[in-house]
């Protein structure tokens, strides 16, 4: 419609302006790089709204130069809104039904195509294209409305463990995970303080955890032999873990220690997030153990 009824260019130059919006999608996509470890609630009222203003916008162009831009403003506006919602809906929903959530989000999705899908035309024959995309602009609005008290709320409740992603991103096995799975894998990690002498796993028992040093020390045995030290940026327990095996080795603290316990399934949702994060962790884990004989 924008391109035969508004612009008049031809039906040909539909292909053009959607990859306009393309464009503007990667384009905001990149920038929502820069959303991890930030609050949410203004940087998704915001996309909202800006986006639904340069919808509005596309029904008084009258050059495609104009046309174009505000397409790449309402798909980088798209994508800053996208990532920003699905970051704040993991900040606040516990992991065991996050899949849960996400399957109802894209459900949800699919019936706002099919909305719109029968709203876009009923707009066009009762009041015309332009009214069409001033029409479906007005949701944004209302939708922030009905939701921005909510959603300022939510991100305010919502921990952002700045600290514990700067302790996992320094380390070998993570360095490589995105910034959304690597604030979940940090905020479903808790702090476990551990006294010296203090065997933290067992050899034979079964592995539930992953452990990253923050502070002290500890010292790894088999059979009583000493296989290595570790330090404060190390950590241990991916073996038994990745391999469904009990524990290798003994591990115990050599000095007053404190860990970051992550459980199986956050440590191995992790390890599915990316492919290079999940080679890590197998080329640390056949290194350890070779070590160990």
């Amino acid at each position: 419609m924008l391109a035969v009824r508004i612009l008049a260019i031809g039906p040909g130059a539909a292909g053009y302006l959607s990859a306009a919006f393309g464009a503007g999608a990667l384009v905001g996509g990149a920038a929502a790089v820069l959303l991890v470890g930030r609050r949410l609630a203004v940087p998704l009222v915001a996309a909202a709204l800006m986006g639904a203003a340069a919808l509005a916008a596309l029904a008084l162009v009258s050059t495609v130069l104009v046309a174009v831009i505000l397409l790449v403003i309402v798909g980088a506006t798209r994508s800053v809104q996208s990532v920003a919602a699905q970051t704040l809906l993991q900040r606040s929903t516990p992991l065991d039904v996050i899949v849960c959530a996400f399957a109802l989000i894209e459900s949800i999705r699919d019936l706002g195509l099919i909305f719109g899908a029968v709203v876009v035309p009923l707009l066009i024959g009762l009041a015309g294209v332009k009214a069409a995309f001033v029409g479906m602009a007005c949701f944004a609005p209302i939708a922030v409305l009905a939701a921005g008290r909510r959603i300022r709320r939510i991100d305010q409740e919502a921990s952002i463990p700045v600290v514990e992603m700067g302790v996992l991103r320094n380390m070998e096995i993570f360095s490589a995970l995105p910034g959304a799975s690597l604030e979940t894998l940090a905020r479903e990690a808790h702090y476990e303080n551990v006294c010296p002498g203090t065997a933290i796993v067992s050899e034979g028992d079964v592995g539930d955890s992953y452990y990253a040093i923050t502070h002290g020390s500890v010292l790894v045995t088999q059979d009583e032999r000493e296989i290595r030290r570790l330090d404060s940026g190390e950590g241990f327990g991916e073996i038994a873990l990745l391999y469904a095996v009990t524990r290798t080795a003994t591990v115990a603290a050599t000095s007053r220690t404190t860990l970051l316990s992550i459980g199986r399934d956050a440590f191995l949702t992790a390890m599915r997030a990316h492919p290079s994060v999940s080679a890590a962790a197998e080329t640390i884990a056949r290194e350890r153990l070779e070590e160990a004989g």
